[in-house]
């Protein structure tokens, strides 16, 4: 983000914006205008980014790239699991109901490379001469960081945290109090997912498990588990995806970082 940022331009000069960008924001007709805009957001970017803190990325928690809406959708979901008849006959946990999801990038980003413009296809199980990179190259890079993210943990203290400071008011808390501590106790301490090996089906137990798999050409993760604990890795996969395609682009574009940027 700091190179990202650091590209951007801090004075009017020989750089143009898109057509694309001046259509969307009406200003086809008015250059100049965009071009303050453009220097208004550079010079407030600029003054910002040194108050974000680096993360290291092995310290995030199983949370992040959530929001509070998953954390009253999760116990919802974790409460009504709880009226499901004969679950302690299959397992100690609360398993059903089972959840699985789709999560796929439908967007192939465009970028530049050794001045060409040209297509990003890290996630296309295919090779092509308008494709730059394909999954067959990088599956592995990619399920190393899948696995990285799946590892990360839930933390007891950040999900109490968590309500506190996000929940809109007492009220909005009242009906799942009762619940609350429970579903933190089930939570805490957990793995958000674990990568199946290539090939492997899901186990159908407590554990929230992905699998990559392809459909169209392209790269499709599922995800399966119970269902209050499968809603928390929807946006942490598309993250995952999105970092992904942003570091290929950042490594092997021209000007990676005001790519990324655009894109």
């Amino acid at each position: 983000l700091t190179q990202a940022v650091s590209s951007l331009p801090r004075e009017d000069g020989d750089w143009t914006i898109p057509p694309a960008i001046l259509k969307a924001a009406g200003l086809t007709d008015d250059i100049s205008s965009a071009k303050r805009a453009v220097l208004a957001f550079s010079n407030w970017a600029v003054t910002e980014v040194c108050h974000v803190p680096y993360v290291d990325p092995s310290k995030h928690e199983a949370t992040d790239f959530n929001d509070y809406y998953k954390l009253i959708m999760s116990r919802v979901q974790y409460l009504y699991s709880k009226t499901i008849s004969g679950q302690h006959f299959v397992s100690d946990e609360q398993v059903y109901p089972l959840c699985t999801f789709q999560t796929q990038v439908r967007r192939r980003a465009q970028f530049v490379r050794r001045g060409v413009n040209r297509t990003l296809g890290v996630f296309d199980v295919r090779t092509g001469p308008e494709l730059e990179g394909s999954f067959e190259d990088f599956s592995g890079d990619f399920r190393e960081l899948l696995a990285a993210v799946g590892a990360r943990k839930f933390d007891a203290e950040t999900l109490r945290h968590l309500i506190n400071s996000a929940a809109p008011g007492p009220k909005s808390e009242l009906s799942l109090e009762l619940v609350t501590e429970e579903w933190i106790d089930k939570l805490g301490g957990t793995s958000l997912f674990e990568v199946l090996p290539e090939g492997a089906d899901f186990s159908g137990g407590a554990n929230v498990e992905v699998k990559v798999t392809e459909h169209a050409g392209q790269v499709v993760l599922l995800a399966q588990g119970p269902w209050f604990r499968v809603t928390f890795v929807e946006t942490p996969l598309l993250q995952a995806m999105a970092a992904f395609m942003a570091s290929f682009i950042c490594t092997h574009g021209d000007d990676g970082w005001v790519m990324w940027c655009s894109e």
